[in-house]
């Protein structure tokens, strides 16, 4: 989505190991008159995020709920299908290291975010905690399988219901609640969270179709004033909110009683970590608290700024974390780590530039919507919008033709050479040593070897990629048993991480041999065969079954491979 970003002249900053646009300025606008515009028009309209750098983990397997419970502070074996809830992670001794939205997918499969600047390291202390543990569970880093969008604002649900057919009304899908279905075509995960206080949903999908997305929601909330927002209007709306931001208001020895958070913890679970640290910390005295303050009389320009020192007479008592001139609220809001003696309605001074002190009183948090009125979802007529559903629709630019199922009549077509993008069908990997006698039960050919293939009798692609690792390729079928009815020793994950591409045509061959590192002769590679190799520098699956090709790589690599192939065909002249 970065070309959209900058059509539309967004400044951007630094976020751990990305840019991310700051704002959007219009002509004439300075950086505070952007962002407050942007804050605004969230509280008032709609607005969209892209929050793609945002940390996303997948964690599949019978023991799925029991590493959830482990990892995080909170209580997950009961969190049920369909909902989501705050993940809150520390380290052995108590502090809080990163925080996220824990979706329960199904019964064995969690689906994880965290901040953009912690997800490798969140993801470093599950694998390193899973060696100890050897809990029966897959781990993986899907960050950069999937683009994110967050819709928020009172016009949310109008923008979303016009691209998709999900039922989004109150009851249907709650707060917190979660759902797998389709906005504009894609297959999406959408979560209904409030990060910045309004009605929201954070829209998953594939990374290749984000900026499919990004267009269509901008087209279909035109009428309601959608507007893009960027980083520093979303985090002073979360201010007015008051939540926290990981590595901002905390630093390297936050515990969650200063925070306020022991709200978060689970004292019905036997183990966490750093449950035994906390434990012992919330027996002792604080010495400090982070409190949210307020400066009635101030302007835009006494801002104070984080790092800024709080003082008590001469002697320095905390600091600054957050702080911003709130539009909505029409006073400068922050959050600072005062003594932990302060009360609601104390006095505190801030020492700002040149050593002046600010006058500001320490208040109740959040600021802004303290009774969560703001994520009542209002009534929305679907039946009444039902014709602006879009078709289905695909961002590659390839001739969309199902291989499997056109009827071609084109003068020529048999010298033709078809790319067809297959990633919006079904398919899966299946994985473990019990792996090939489930397939079996469930009537599959199964390949007697690995590097083998079979096509099943509904068209879809069964290949054998090791002794006990399989990858599905269509076979919707297939998709509604579940691995729970038979040993459980294999996972059935969607394979969301990989886009699927079908290559056909007499010339497809010559086509892919062109770019690839083996040799795809027929008697070097004939019908039925599975090899992975090197096209333009990406590792991709190559299985060829009647005559078809079929690729599978990393969906981040897929626009690549899909233009690097169009290029090859046009260059050969085919």
């Amino acid at each position: 989505m970065n070309v959209a970003h900058l059509a539309l002249g967004a400044q951007f900053l630094h976020a751990g190991t990305w840019y991310r646009p700051a704002y959007y300025p219009w002509p004439g606008e300075d950086r505070i008159a952007s962002i407050e515009r942007e804050v605004i028009n969230v509280r008032r309209n709609v607005g969209m995020i892209d929050l793609s750098t945002l940390g996303g983990i997948d964690i599949r397997g019978p023991a799925a709920a029991e590493l959830m419970n482990r990892l995080y502070t909170g209580g997950f074996k009961g969190l049920a299908v369909g909902k989501s809830k705050y993940a809150l992670m520390c380290n052995e001794s108590g502090v809080v290291i990163d925080d996220g939205v824990a979706a329960r997918l199904t019964e064995t499969h969690f689906y994880v975010t965290s901040t953009t600047t912690g997800v490798e390291n969140v993801y470093r202390q599950m694998l390193k905690w899973n060696v100890q543990w050897q809990l029966d569970v897959d781990i993986t880093n899907v960050t950069g399988a999937y683009c994110v969008v967050n819709l928020a604002g009172p016009k949310s649900k109008q923008v979303l219901a016009r691209l998709t057919t999900s039922d989004l009304d109150d009851v249907s899908f709650p707060y917190l609640g979660v759902r797998e279905g389709v906005v504009a075509g894609i297959p999406a995960r959408l979560l209904r969270v409030g990060f910045v206080g309004e009605l929201g949903y954070e829209i998953h999908v594939p990374q290749t179709f984000g900026m499919h997305l990004w267009k269509s929601l901008a087209a279909a909330g035109a009428t309601f004033d959608i507007a893009p927002f960027g980083v520093e209007a979303q985090r002073l709306l979360r201010l007015e909110k008051g939540h926290i931001i990981i590595g901002q208001d905390t630093d390297a020895m936050t515990h969650l009683r200063e925070l306020g958070m022991s709200w978060a913890v689970s004292r019905k679970k036997p183990f966490f970590i750093g449950d035994r640290t906390t434990a012992e910390i919330d027996t002792t005295q604080m010495t400090r608290r982070l409190a949210g303050f307020i400066v009635e009389s101030a302007n835009r320009m006494n801002v104070p700024q984080e790092s800024q020192l709080v003082l008590q007479g001469d002697r320095m008592v905390g600091r600054v974390t957050s702080a911003a001139y709130s539009p909505t609220l029409d006073k400068i809001v922050g959050l600072a780590y005062v003594p932990a003696t302060s009360a609601v309605g104390d006095t505190i001074t801030i020492k700002v530039d040149q050593g002046h002190g600010l006058q500001a009183i320490l208040c109740e948090l959040p600021f802004y919507d303290p009774r969560v009125e703001r994520q009542r979802v209002s009534d929305v007529s679907v039946a009444a919008i039902k014709e602006s559903f879009p078709e289905r629709t695909s961002l590659i630019r390839a001739l969309h033709v199902d291989v499997e199922t056109s009827d071609v009549e084109t003068s020529g077509v048999e010298t033709s050479v078809f790319i067809v993008d297959r990633t919006l069908s079904d398919r899966c990997g299946v994985r473990g040593s019990a792996a090939a006698g489930w397939l079996e039960s469930l009537s599959m050919l199964v390949p007697d070897k690995p590097n083998r293939a079979r096509i099943q009798k509904d068209g879809a692609v069964l290949a054998r990629l090791s002794v006990g690792e399989f990858l599905l390729l269509g076979g919707s079928d297939y998709l509604g048993c579940h691995p729970e009815e038979a040993d459980g020793n294999y996972s059935l994950p969607r394979a969301d991480s990989h886009a699927w591409m079908v290559v056909s045509g007499v010339h497809s061959r010559e086509v892919l041999q062109s770019v690839c590192s083996i040799d795809l002769r027929p008697r070097c590679f004939s019908d039925g065969d599975v090899a992975q190799t090197l096209m333009f520098g990406i590792s991709v699956i190559l299985i060829r079954a009647d005559e078809i090709f079929h690729l599978c790589a990393d969906i981040t690599s897929s626009q690549y491979l899909y233009d690097a192939l169009g290029e090859t065909v046009n260059s050969m002249l085919i």
